[in-house]
């Protein structure tokens, strides 16, 4: 549940994480809502896991066979949610997320593009302050 999730997010948070860098593709994408969850609701907890999160979420956001469309949707989501946490924590990972996303921008999927273009240049703002 969510209230649970939401309630204990600094004992929770690091279970996220490494669940997200398994090499388990099952692991990955039933972690990745509820780490949605905690991004839309308390952003701030997720700073001390950055650089930990990005190249994972960056990873989700690649086509495969067998990652669907709402997983990628949702590791870009997160990627947007990030940048709006201060410059000086998300600096480090500014360049590698313009230029990952890329990838993103040739998604067969519409609302996946959508989303990659609208996070893209969000980050690529960021880039020109």
């Amino acid at each position: 549940p969510k209230a649970l999730l939401l309630g204990d997010v600094a004992s929770v948070l690091p279970l996220l994480t490494q669940a997200l860098s398994s090499d388990n593709e099952s692991t990955k994408t039933s972690a990745l809502p509820s780490l949605a969850a905690v991004v839309e609701n308390n952003l701030d907890a997720t700073e001390p896991f950055l650089l930990t999160l990005v190249p994972v979420l960056l990873e989700l956001t690649k086509y495969r066979p067998g990652l669907s469309a709402r997983h990628r949707a949702l590791a870009i989501d997160c990627l947007l949610a990030f940048a709006s946490l201060p410059y000086n924590k998300i600096h480090l990972v500014r360049a590698k997320v313009t230029r990952q996303l890329q990838t993103a921008l040739d998604d067969p999927k519409r609302p996946v593009r959508r989303r990659a273009v609208e996070c893209r240049n969000r980050w690529l703002v960021l880039q020109n302050v």
